[in-house]
């Protein structure tokens, strides 16, 4: 019953304009920002910052650039929740759940169902990005420095920063899962998940970490820090490989710091399954049929 199940979820995932939307955005931010960048660069009025701004926009560090707009502090926070919102609470509206459980169909099949499809709805949120990035920095690339070193990509550590930047929007996914299936409202899980992912990751966080001591600590506990710490492993990485010929040494100075990757690791999977268990405990137990 559950492959069945998957299918039909991916199908209607598939059909539903929200996912589209969501990547057709992305891909016209990603060509937007590259065009004008480039068009700024090329035609000096960027200054004294087009040498520094030229490293962002071409090949490899473009792919980063790219790759940072679906990040759980870039854009990808916002995205999940708000696609996560309309695929779980939406189906209380159209009284989908009930509709399944009177054709015999488990409840756990169909919670397992949509989380992943949306697994894999996620990763195409990840990758729109880094794809269409990628290609607009190709054509941009020779433009600038006057060719394409493809050779210089480490195309492994891409693929990883991919998996890694996907792995970290799991707690957004899960805490707007739970919110949905508590309030059984579209508006009130967007809302939430909105307002929790711009105000207590961004905003308190933020003034946690100024504060510095106790406080500065225990936001980097956060999910949204600790998204961050893994989002942040590709600057890293990015850093590292540009030390000798792009200034890599200020880049690693200049990031911040959060809590070590293993525990950022171990802490999303905890509050990814945390808030998946309370999701999955209420839906279990719910009056589908109100």
């Amino acid at each position: 019953m559950l492959a069945p199940m998957i299918g039909i979820e991916h199908t209607k995932l598939y059909r539903r304009r929200v996912l589209w939307v969501e990547m057709a955005l992305v891909a016209l931010l990603v060509v937007a920002m590259f065009g004008m960048i480039a068009v700024m660069h090329l035609t000096g009025l960027l200054g004294s910052e087009g040498d520094q701004l030229q490293e962002i926009v071409t090949w490899p560090g473009s792919l980063l650039l790219s790759l940072n707009i679906s990040a759980s502090s870039g854009l990808g926070g916002l995205l999940v929740v708000v696609l996560v919102g309309v695929v779980v609470a939406q189906e209380y509206q159209w009284q989908t759940y009930s509709l399944w459980l009177r054709q015999g169909v488990g409840r756990p099949a169909v919670l397992v169902a949509k989380i992943v499809t949306l697994l894999g709805a996620i990763l195409l949120l990840v990758l729109t990005p880094l794809l269409v990035g990628g290609l607009a920095s190709a054509a941009v690339t020779p433009l600038i420095t006057g060719t394409l070193r493809v050779e210089d990509v480490v195309f492994g550590e891409v693929l990883l920063s991919v998996l890694r930047t996907a792995y970290s929007l799991l707690p957004f996914m899960a805490l707007t899962c739970l919110i949905a299936v508590r309030t059984r409202s579209m508006a009130a899980s967007i809302g939430i998940g909105v307002g929790y992912t711009l105000l207590v990751e961004e905003v308190f966080a933020q003034i946690m970490m100024l504060v510095g001591g106790v406080p500065a600590r225990l936001a980097m506990y956060l999910p949204g820090q600790m998204a961050a710490a893994l989002s942040n492993m590709n600057s890293e990485i990015m850093a590292f490989t540009a030390t000798v010929t792009q200034g890599g040494e200020e880049m690693l100075a200049m990031m911040p710091q959060y809590v070590p990757l293993e525990v950022a690791v171990v802490g999303v999977a905890i509050y990814t399954l945390l808030f998946l268990g309370l999701a999955a405990r209420m839906f279990l137990k719910q009056d589908l049929t109100a």
